[in-house]
């Protein structure tokens, strides 16, 4: 029905991959340059914006009509580094081998974005006529603490924008919720002494001990949802003292929190703090710091948002009876996204989300091109 040239498709997401975006650093300008030379080429005029230390987000835009307010089509630049275990191929030599794309990035989510990008182009070429505006946008740093996504809400991107449809990897399933992640440092202080004279110092280890028991036996509040489960707590480092035979001074601990929709973190931190100060009167020498070290909102989207019925329609028509899901543990840029628009979001696209950060990473090429007729649909769809 569109005119998608699968050759071309598979080359664009090819090259995609042989850019080694990995963060950190980062280096998403060099994949940004190289995608606003490709999108000039098909006629768009994309702008790319630097957001220093080699870091950029491209962004360009179908226009429409003006009678809708805009669909936004949103994918990450950034790709996690390759790890230490041996790859059976390539990690950045975009490896085609039994029906199958390999490479960092193919699944997450070079695939999602660039069949994107094979969309746009596609109803650009068919003349199609919107009555919105259809944006692209590939921003950096999703993977760690999403510059990209802050700074292009901060410049206005989501202004006039009445839904954002993100192309992580879902094996083209439908999600339209994701679980917050908070994670939190906490050091606690002491006074060094003699090991064999422990009265005369102050345990920095045995305060962390007894308030890391005080902090799991807390009750978080939260309101239930029906594509979680629950909230959850996880203390996942510890270190303090620095001998066998000296009273530790210092020791500090991490912890992952993940919230379900309607928490919010700054209650929870309300609560965190008031467990702590409520052990100085058990421990009068307890002191401790407290520190947010990365934070993603919980965010979801009503399941019967425009959006999301469209793409549920969409697959229909193809045969597949679709409900909406819950990502299986990730975060978004919906958890930027949400929180500055107030507007639907979905998650949808071709990589196998169990692929992610994986060792030989790779992407059906079948499912890709069948996401580009997908991405042409929804669009259409939603913005007739």
């Amino acid at each position: 029905m569109y005119p998608i040239d699968h050759d071309a498709a598979v080359r664009l997401l090819t090259e995609c991959v042989q850019l080694p975006t990995v963060n950190p650093p980062g280096n998403e300008k060099l994949a940004a340059d190289w995608l606003a030379a490709q999108l000039q080429r098909k006629g768009f005029s994309p702008r790319v914006d630097d957001l220093g230390d080699n870091r950029a987000n491209i962004m360009t835009v179908l226009q429409g009509t003006g009678e809708k307010p805009a669909l936004v089509f949103n994918g990450h630049l950034d790709v996690v580094p390759v790890g230490d275990t041996p790859w059976t191929h390539d990690p950045f030599g975009g490896v085609q081998a039994n029906g199958r794309l390999y490479g960092r990035g193919t699944s997450d989510m070079k695939s999602g974005l660039m069949a994107m990008v094979m969309a746009v182009d596609a109803l650009m070429r068919a003349g199609v006529r919107l009555k919105g505006d259809l944006i692209l946008s590939g921003v950096a740093d999703e993977e760690t603490g999403a510059l990209g996504a802050k700074s292009w809400v901060q410049a206005g991107g989501l202004q006039g924008v009445g839904a954002v449809v993100i192309g992580e990897p879902t094996n083209l399933e439908v999600y339209v919720a994701e679980k917050g992640a908070c994670w939190l440092e906490i050091t606690t202080y002491g006074k060094t002494a003699h090991g064999s004279m422990p009265d005369l110092g102050i345990n920095a280890v045995m305060h962390m001990t007894t308030a890391l028991h005080a902090l799991t036996r807390l009750s978080l509040p939260f309101q239930p949802h029906p594509l979680f489960d629950k909230p959850t707590m996880n203390v996942g480092t510890i270190a303090g003292g620095n001998k066998t035979n000296v009273v530790p001074d210092r020791c500090t601990a991490t912890i992952d929190l993940r919230t379900l929709p309607g928490m919010r973190h700054e209650d929870i931190l309300q609560d965190i703090r008031r467990t702590l100060d409520g052990l100085r009167e058990a421990l009068p020498h307890f002191t401790y710091e407290l520190r947010v070290i990365a934070e993603r909102a919980p965010v979801a989207s009503d399941p019967q948002a425009p959006i999301v019925q469209t793409a549920l329609a969409v697959l229909e028509a193809r045969g597949r009876r679709e409900t909406p899901k819950a990502t299986p543990g990730f975060a978004t840029d919906a958890s930027v996204f949400q929180p500055a628009s107030g507007a639907p979001f979905l998650i949808f696209g071709p990589g196998i989300p169990q692929l992610a950060h994986q060792p030989n990473e790779y992407v059906e090429i079948d499912t890709y091109l069948k996401s580009i007729d997908l991405f042409c649909e929804l669009a259409v769809k939603y913005l007739s």
